[in-house]
């Protein structure tokens, strides 16, 4: 009988069992057999698509074309692979090497090909080859988190407009700049010729926007700048890098012919990047002044001579002008000696610049040129043709010398970098110290320049290690290719501020003369917070919008307080979002009302958490101890309410919420003879509420 029993229990529950069953999952990839990378896509793939592979493949060397990933099939060694097997599964197959098949997989048949091959080793990605030389900055800016999330250049054109792009043609054969760089000459030099400083700053604009479409122009003038300038315009650039100095031909105080070609780039919606120079210990600038009346600028006290350092066959170059743009008659001239000429009065003059700026006006400026024979201290004087002449504010910038006697590190731009159209780029180190050679501000006319740093020091296949605002500037003119892959729309004002905004602040807070608003550090993911910030400050990741997937952006949840690494930061039961978005509690207080019941446990048992005199309906009855209920509703909290209803005890809202149970269902509001009988029962056993 037992035995008939169980069979008929069987034979009912077979079917039954068969009717809810759970559902067949789609097949995973064999992890045995397939790399960790597309384990993952295909996870993806199945719960969100191929757009959603699609978007996990990009920034990561993954290449995917429509739903086919590039993969190898890795088998034993000497097996006999039958390529045509693996065709008639729907494989492309690109070529093999000894037990290798490189093929295209569609990410539909990855897990029957993982499961069904014999002889298969591993499903993996290929084995890419990295870039011999990479720019540090890519890390250090947050480069590589845009370049993750798939803001790599696409779409977008960047010039740089420089002196020489020598060693290009090599360059290009090691990928360190890209095969389709488009090249002008305005020299009429050749490409590469004069120097590969523009072949080194391409290299970095590569390294930050691999997809940036790269123009190269070799300008040997102003005629040739404004040339390239226009080129831009015609051809649709939208960054334009100009690691280049320009020196007098302007009092640096934002006017003159090379600002000009640089603003008509920025009123065309053009970013003209430009370094700001590296000039802060080779310059000097002061009022002339000649309190003896004998022509000759003091530079301090009695002292007319500023001395400084040349090694042997080096060439001195002495830059100066004064500020009476665009000519003058206002007449200085430069003396170089070798000997003091303060302590000696007969010593002889070496070289001399003493263009005559009148009577005919001129250009206010003076170039003198000088190569040491030998290594030692020269003596610099700087003078006015007559005691008629006016003292005016001048600038000296300093090649081929060093040890300088005196010298100004404030505003020691060069030209464009002080146009109040061009973003001006300063240098730091890997460890964001000032370069002590980074020109700063303010320009000659009282505005704060530089308008950021990035970093230099960085290593580069045609300097080895890259030192110079030269190296910043194509950092950030690559920083902002990114973010203009990111959102085409930005205009160029927008471009700027983001550029301004998505910084380290360095130095004093705000904008400064040295850092200008900061180092660059790119907000990739658009939560906003910084690279720096959330892998420095916050720990948070800098591509995920929501690190802790509460709802809440990590940037937003700073600014509320609550954590972004936690997603119920008061440990209330709801998660951080949830509070916020949906049920109006604060993520910061476990229990928002002050009720003595968390949030999430209010939620959970139908009470408001954002009304103190609604509780949970376990609690209604339990009043004592007065003011901290124990939990249990009993004959004590029968008592309370009877103090209550007799007038007693005047109720607090926490009273009225606990104790005003009658009628039983719908509380009419008064604590009275009713709800303590009600109480009473609760506390009997005899009633539930």
């Amino acid at each position: 009988m037992l035995r008939f029993i169980l069979v008929f229990s069987l034979l009912i529950l077979i079917p039954y069992r068969q009717a809810w069953a759970a559902p067949v999952l789609p097949v995973q990839a064999d992890p045995a057999h397939t790399g960790p990378e597309l384990l993952e896509m295909q996870r993806i793939y199945l719960q969100k698509g191929i757009s959603g592979a699609a978007e996990y493949a990009r920034g990561r060397r993954i290449k995917l074309e429509a739903d086919r990933v590039e993969a190898v099939l890795e088998f034993q060694q000497d097996w006999p692979i039958d390529e045509n097997l693996v065709r008639s599964m729907g494989i492309s197959v690109e070529r093999r090497y000894r037990n290798l098949l490189q093929v295209k997989i569609p990410l539909a048949k990855l897990a029957a090909l993982s499961r069904s091959l014999t002889g298969l080793e591993m499903i993996r990605l290929p084995f890419y080859p990295f870039e011999a030389v990479q720019s540090q900055g890519v890390g250090t800016m947050g480069a590589s988190d845009m370049q993750a999330l798939g803001s790599t250049g696409q779409g977008v054109k960047v010039a740089i407009i420089d002196l020489g792009f020598q060693n290009l043609t090599a360059a290009k054969n090691a990928g360190e700049v890209p095969s389709n760089v488009i090249t002008v000459d305005y020299s009429g030099t050749g490409i590469e010729t004069t120097t590969p400083h523009g072949t080194a700053v391409a290299e970095v604009v590569h390294d930050m926007a691999p997809d940036a479409q790269l123009y190269l122009l070799k300008v040997g003038s102003d005629v040739g700048l404004g040339y390239a300038k226009d080129y831009c315009i015609a051809n649709g650039i939208r960054v334009i890098n100009h690691s280049v100095a320009w020196l007098n031909v302007a009092f640096y105080d934002g006017t003159g012919t090379i600002c000009n070609i640089a603003n008509d780039a920025y009123a065309h919606g053009i970013l003209w990047v430009n370094a700001a120079g590296n000039y802060a210990y080779s310059h000097y600038q002061a009022t002339l002044t000649d309190t003896d009346n004998d022509t000759k600028h003091e530079f301090s006290g009695t002292d007319e001579a500023l001395s400084l350092y040349a090694s042997a066959g080096s060439t001195i170059e002495i830059l100066m002008n004064w500020n009476a743009y665009p000519t003058t008659k206002e007449d200085y001239d430069l003396y170089l000696y070798n000997i003091d000429p303060d302590l000696n009065p007969g010593a002889a003059v070496v070289a001399s610049s003493t263009i005559s700026q009148g009577p005919v006006a001129r250009p206010p400026a003076e170039d003198l040129v000088y190569t040491a024979p030998s290594a030692g201290t020269y003596y610099l004087v700087v003078k006015k043709k007559a005691t008629s002449d006016a003292n005016l504010p001048f600038d000296l910038y300093f090649f081929g010398a060093s040890s300088l006697q005196y010298k100004n590190m404030e505003s020691s731009l060069a030209q464009p970098a002080d146009a109040a159209g061009v973003l001006a780029v300063g240098a730091v180190n890997m460890t964001d110290s000032l370069e002590y050679y980074s020109s700063r501000g303010p320009t000659n006319d009282g505005r704060t320049k530089p308008d950021v740093t990035a970093t230099d020091g960085t290593s580069n296949s045609i300097y080895g290690s890259f030192y110079g605002t030269s190296c910043a500037s194509p950092h950030t003119a690559g920083a902002a290719a990114l973010l203009l892959s990111q959102n085409p729309a930005l205009t160029v004002q927008q471009l700027w501020t983001k550029l301004e905004t998505n910084i380290v602040d360095l130095g004093s807070a705000g904008k400064d003369t040295l850092y200008g608003a900061g180092r660059i550090s790119l907000d990739a993911d658009g939560d906003g917070l910084t690279h720096d910030q959330e892998t420095k400050t916050y720990g948070t990741n800098p591509i995920l919008f929501d690190t802790d997937n509460d709802g809440l952006g990590d940037g937003y949840e700073v600014s509320l307080g609550t954590n972004p690494l936690q997603t119920d930061t008061d440990n209330d039961g709801l998660s951080d979002g949830n509070e916020i978005n949906l049920y109006g509690t604060n993520p910061l207080l476990f229990d928002t009302d002050g009720d003595g019941y968390g949030d999430g446990q209010e939620i959970a048992l139908l009470s408001d958490p954002l009304n103190p005199s609604s509780v949970p309906q376990f609690a209604t009855g339990d009043l004592a101890p007065h003011g901290a209920p124990d939990g249990v509703v009993d004959m004590a909290d029968a008592l309370l309410a009877m103090r209550i209803a007799t007038g007693d005890l005047t109720p607090t809202p926490l009273d009225m919420a606990r104790a005003d149970v009658a009628p039983l269902g719908s509380p009419d509001g008064v604590i009275d003879i009713s709800d303590v009988l009600l109480i009473m029962r609760k506390a009997s056993g005899l009633v539930t509420f």
